[in-house]
């Protein structure tokens, strides 16, 4: 939008014939956005008329509304609208001519927002400061009414935050305004418990600045009371506004001390959760995926009670007979998931790629082509390509993620990906289980289109003794020689395709092959107890030392992680020693991978170690 020349002056009679209140005031709106936008328009509308004078009045005053309120920013809290934009407007823009006008015409406005914006940019522009301009802002600030839904919509509710945080900062003269303002939230909230909504986030505004002391308990009853008719309502979002009173009753009650109160109103939210879950549970539209999670978080409320206090509110009962309900839901909400088909992928000639790899060749060089038909993970690459699609599908940036186990369980969460994982150097949590996703797909194609063509090749056309096993597996140098024997004949099983028994064997033993190699490059695999018992780490633990990359290189080190350790991957290792895993689990995908891997890492120790 044009503007006057840069040397354009003026002066209060300018102020008073610029017909400022009818563009600040145009909109059916009362908010600063609705002034802004009235005052920006004519403005620009004057520029081109040719109306200087008038023009820089109005653009000042739409300078003045086009800063956001944001009272939590003590040192800023009026702010650009559009940060780091080239056309945005903040408080040092403002020269030492604009501060003196806004002093002369801050007596003449009687528009209270706008009269609140240009106090509070003298309060924190102009020095040294008058006390004189925070009164003015704060007495402007608490005219935005409290009634209706004001405090959401006609943003009251930044209004009286700033105007309470003024009072504080000045504090003996601000003492009294100060009173009168919580007196005035008092009345407020007390009418918006009968009929509103904003009751729970005015008495958070109460809490925040510690206003609510004197009130406190007649707070948190109203809040109670109000909860108990929500959930006797028929309301659409009844359990969730309920929950929410109930949450901030329980914070009022926390003030005080009060711990039995906010016993009873964790038992309270509890029970919110079960009613909401069994009516998601039930009628035409039922979701027990919905149920599962709301009875989770009903245990999760349970939780929260002191140990001292739950016996006598018989809450181990209450957990017991919950959390056995939560795994009868959760299976049945396996149930709820669609599948899901895309177009088909015709691997024939991958496959018979695969094949005439392995044909035809001497043993040596067969296992070898058998333990190289498909490439390593790059986690570099994986990494760049996981970002890539984090940057392009909004979905992914949207919504959190979970893993759900055979039996319904949540067995890992991941956050939504924010819109900087793209580009941050950080691999956040959000890009890591999106990693091991991608990763699982990648195993589950190597094995259909590679490794287990290549694998029913080599055993059509040879067999492989366990004797020759063990000469393989000793002659690699990667395993200790107590352990031979049993990676032997736990890579036999694999080669007879009884990936049961391979797994068994050879999932313990990658275990003890990361730890030893570990320790011969000096990590510390050993964990202290408190009774100070030396124990050995787990691969979860080992496989996240920083010695892990330098050993094994960050490709295998990555692998290893992925397939054995990740709750978003298959886990092996943590669902083989926990007794998770079921026939089928061990005939997958995932499994001929981990014996393949573990193959390939022995094998290729074997040809290369030995000049082959």
């Amino acid at each position: 939008m044009p503007r006057p020349p840069a040397n354009t002056t003026a002066s209060l009679d300018d102020f008073r014939t610029s017909d400022w209140k009818r563009a600040a005031c145009c909109s059916d709106e009362d908010t600063y956005f609705s002034r802004w936008n009235g005052l920006c328009t004519a403005a620009a509308a004057a520029t081109q008329d040719g109306a200087y004078a008038k023009a820089r009045i109005l653009w000042l005053l739409g300078d003045a509304c086009s800063l956001r309120l944001a009272p939590d920013k003590i040192n800023e809290p009026l702010v650009a609208t559009f940060e780091g934009s080239e056309n945005s407007f903040s408080l040092s823009d403002f020269t030492e001519s604009d501060i003196a006008l806004l002093d002369d015409i801050c007596p003449l406005v009687d528009d209270p927002l706008l009269l609140a914006r240009i106090a509070d940019i003298l309060w924190l522009v102009r020095r040294p400061r008058k006390i004189q301009d925070a009164l003015a802002a704060i007495d402007a600030y608490r005219d935005t009414p409290l009634a209706g839904d004001s405090w959401f919509l006609l943003g009251t509710q930044t209004c009286w935050q700033r105007a309470i945080m003024l009072a504080l900062q000045i504090r003996a003269p601000g003492k009294s305004r100060l009173d009168d303002m919580a007196a005035a939230l008092i009345t407020a909230i007390e009418a918006q418990l009968e009929v509103g909504n904003a009751a729970p986030s005015m008495v958070e505004t109460m809490l925040e600045y510690g206003l609510a002391k004197v009130h406190i308990r007649h707070i948190a009853e109203g809040l109670e009371v109000r909860a108990t008719r929500l959930l006797a309502s028929d309301a659409g979002s009844r359990f969730f506004a309920a929950r929410r009173y109930l949450s901030i009753a329980k914070r009022c009650f926390g003030l005080e001390r009060n711990y039995e109160r906010c016993a009873d109103i964790d038992c309270r939210i509890s029970d919110a959760f079960v009613l909401e879950a069994e009516s998601r549970i039930s009628g035409e539209h039922r979701s027990y995926v919905v149920g599962a999670s709301l009875y989770a978080e009903a245990v999760q409320a349970l939780l929260a009670i002191p140990k001292h206090l739950r016996k006598a509110k018989g809450i181990d009962d209450k957990l017991k007979s919950l959390r056995q309900l939560q795994r009868d839901i959760a299976m049945q909400s396996l149930g709820d998931f669609a599948p899901m088909r895309g177009e088909s992928l015709d691997l024939e000639e991958e496959i018979y790629s695969s094949e005439q790899e392995i044909s035809g060749k001497e043993m040596a060089e067969a296992l070898l082509a058998l333990a190289e038909c498909w490439p390593l993970a790059s986690r570099k690459l994986t990494e760049v390509e996981t970002r890539k699609r984090i940057g392009e599908f909004f979905f992914s940036r949207m919504f959190s993620s979970q893993k759900l186990a055979t039996d319904g369980r949540v067995v890992a969460e991941s956050p939504a990906a924010s819109d900087l994982s793209a580009e941050d150097d950080e691999v956040t949590d959000a890009v890591w289980s999106k990693m091991i996703q991608d990763h699982v797909l990648r195993v589950r194609f190597g094995v259909q289109s590679a490794i287990a063509p290549a694998l029913r090749q080599f055993a059509r056309e040879r067999l492989i003794s366990t004797h020759d096993l063990v000469n393989i597996v000793g002659q690699s140098g990667a395993v200790p020689s107590e352990r031979i024997g049993l990676m032997a004949k736990g890579l036999k099983a694999g080669f007879e395709g009884d990936f049961i028994v391979a797994l068994h064997l050879l999932v313990p033993q990658i275990e003890n092959f990361v730890r030893t190699h570990l320790k011969l490059k000096g990590a510390k695999t050993l964990t202290t107890e408190a009774d100070s018992l030396q124990m050995e780490a787990g691969l979860s633990t080992l496989v996240a030392l920083p010695e892990m990359d330098e050993v094994f290189g960050e490709d295998l080190a990555f692998e290893i992680r992925a397939l054995f350790c990740e709750g978003f991957g298959p886990n092996l290792r943590n669902e083989l020693a926990h007794g998770l895993l079921d026939a089928h689990a061990m005939q997958s995908a995932e499994s001929i991978y981990a014996w393949w891997l573990i193959f390939r890492i022995v094998y290729q120790q074997y040809w290369y170690r030995n000049d082959r």
